[in-house]
């Protein structure tokens, strides 16, 4: 239940936003003041949350193995709460960041800075997957 739970909160920034910039209604235009995302972009969003949602659940399954994370405090690493919180954090900030960018028209920057961020983070889940604490002992 923990784990759906933390999929959900990292995965809602990903649906906050929608490809639809105008909605028509009854002959009015509402502007919902979203940008208007590519495919490209998506799917690097997808694969984001997926790496953040990945890293939550091997950086818990380290710790109950007795490891540790190599770039976290243990303080905030411990706690699947507060991995989770943090994991969500981070991709809200890359959607912030990458909305502000391609409203201002520099669609390559923002698809560069979810790509730098899938790029920090993938080595520290690669590692963890791959780890097997409990053999070690």
């Amino acid at each position: 239940m923990k784990i759906w739970l933390c999929l959900l909160l990292i995965c809602a920034p990903l649906f906050g936003q929608t490809t639809v910039k105008y909605v028509k209604a009854k002959s009015v235009q509402i502007s919902t003041g979203c940008a208007t995302v590519d495919k490209t972009q998506c799917s690097l969003n997808a694969m984001l949350t997926s790496f953040r949602s990945l890293n939550t659940v091997e950086t818990m399954r380290v710790y109950q193995q007795g490891g540790h994370d190599l770039l976290l405090p243990d303080w905030l690493a411990k706690s699947q709460a507060r991995l989770s919180f943090y994991n969500s954090g981070c991709l809200y900030g890359d959607r912030l960041v990458t909305g502000w960018l391609i409203r201002k028209g520099h669609t390559r920057w923002a698809k560069t800075v979810t790509i730098l961020d899938m790029g920090v983070i993938a080595p520290f889940t690669m590692r963890n997957m791959k780890v097997d604490f409990q053999s070690q002992r």
